[in-house]
């Protein structure tokens, strides 16, 4: 596929090394009770979320059209720099997936990647509650219910790189 959008497109695509600010995930003291091992292999994983809520600055009391919410924030990047309050993750579930697709989700409601370094590497069943009466953050949940610490961080992350042929 990638072949056939480089000849299309008269386009080199690769992956390279970029460092950027980052949520590091760590499991300190290993595999907590809490991240279940999956029950077996049965060819493929979910994820699904609680809810996920945010907010962005007002489009003048109008509700916006899709045309004017693309004008304003074009990239998923220019919507997530917006958000006036930090989103709000409800609750997550993975069932029989790896940490990398808990990451994957984590990152949905955060404002920026989330590296796997727990060192688990088998496929689990994992659910991070959601209470809506809860003031507790999405870091403090993560540490209080699954045992893993979310922190800040700086690594390199791999990012798609569109160069034109002869560049």
């Amino acid at each position: 596929m990638q072949q056939g959008i480089e000849r299309r497109f008269q386009v080199k695509l690769s992956l390279e090394p970029r460092p950027m600010d980052v949520y590091v995930l760590t499991a300190p003291n290993g595999q907590s009770p809490a991240i279940k091992d999956a029950e077996g292999d049965f060819g493929g994983g979910g994820v699904s979320f609680g809810t996920l809520s945010f907010s962005l600055p007002g489009f003048d009391d109008v509700p916006p059209t899709e045309e004017s919410f693309r004008a304003r924030y074009p990239t998923q990047e220019s919507w997530r720099k917006a958000m006036v309050s930090p989103p709000s993750i409800a609750g997550i579930t993975v069932s029989n997936g790896t940490m990398e697709a808990f990451c994957r989700a984590l990152e949905e409601g955060l404002d920026r990647p989330v590296v796997d370094e727990t060192g688990l590497s088998g496929t689990y069943d994992i659910e991070l509650r959601g209470d809506p009466a809860s003031h507790d953050s999405v870091f403090d949940r993560v540490k209080n219910e699954l045992g893993l610490e979310l922190t800040a961080g700086r690594r390199e992350v791999p990012v798609l790189v569109v160069r034109r042929n002869g560049s």
